[in-house]
């Protein structure tokens, strides 16, 4: 597997998704990056109750599908495991395979040049310098995560898995 390991976190919103994928896809720095998508089920798993449309889970899984990323993998949950047990999973699918970790919410949409600028500042030693984790939260709203104050899920696997320890 390569160095990096990006993740986006998906439930049931197809429109979202693409946006984020398309940001994904004008990428102008991919290097050895690996994506992946950890894609929730529509019925709660504990009580049955559906907490989204199986079509539109459906529709999620294919957009990714059919993105035009490399090296791309799935994690389908069969069920609907929610945002906290479908990130946990993720951070440590994506830390256990990978020295570097960015995980995106379904909505989180990419400026062009945001990996490549990820990769510079982790070569001068800032991003790490500064925090060992950071998180990227868009409060529901599709919002360019170069804006101030939101920022991907980028870490250190170490940073993690020392976390988790």
């Amino acid at each position: 597997m390569g160095s990096l390991g990006v993740g986006v976190i998906s439930f049931n919103r197809p429109g979202y998704l693409r946006r984020v994928l398309a940001s994904l896809e004008a990428q102008t720095q991919v290097d050895d990056a690996e994506y992946w998508l950890f894609q929730d089920g529509a019925v709660n798993r504990f009580s049955g109750v559906p907490h989204g449309k199986q079509e539109d889970v459906e529709a999620c899984r294919a957009l990714f599908d059919r993105a035009r990323l490399p090296n791309k993998h799935v994690t389908h949950w069969p069920d609907n495991v929610g945002v906290a047990i479908n990130s946990l999973e993720a951070l440590d699918t994506l830390s256990d395979n990978y020295a570097r970790v960015i995980l995106l919410e379904g909505d989180a949409v990419l400026s062009p040049h945001w990996l490549r600028l990820a990769g510079l500042l982790r070569r001068t030693g800032e991003l790490l310098s500064r925090c060992e984790a950071a998180r990227a939260q868009t409060a529901g709203e599709l919002r360019r995560v170069r804006e101030a104050g939101r920022f991907g899920a980028g870490a250190a696997a170490w940073s993690w898995l020392d976390r988790r320890a």
